[in-house]
């Protein structure tokens, strides 16, 4: 049986993966990695790799790693601490920031 950890981990990254589909973007969940990125997002020509965490920020040197790791494949990158009240605000503002870099595209 998987730790509750894990399991509350998996759940967050699904959670995130669902919310933006639901936004129109393509997802793919790096799952089981235990890599710098557990999710892979594309759409509207933006590449961005995501890294969920259930309980705290990234070390200085896990977030040096993404930050080169982003840059070496020319995406964004943030990571997401789960709390309630910024997981909700983060779960309803996905498709605000997609109309908005849609907008952008379009000029």
């Amino acid at each position: 049986m998987p730790n509750r950890n894990y399991v509350n981990g998996v759940r967050w990254e699904n959670e995130v993966k669902k919310a933006f589909e639901d936004a129109g973007w393509f997802v793919i969940r790096s799952a089981g990695s235990r890599g710098l990125f557990d999710l892979a997002v594309f759409g509207n020509g933006n590449f961005l790799l995501i890294q969920c965490k259930l309980k705290r920020k990234p070390t200085e040197g896990e977030e040096d790693a993404m930050r080169d790791m982003a840059r070496f494949c020319r995406a964004e990158y943030a990571y997401l601490v789960k709390s309630e009240e910024y997981a909700q605000q983060f779960i309803m503002n996905i498709k605000k920031c997609t109309e908005m870099i849609k907008e952008d595209l379009m000029g």
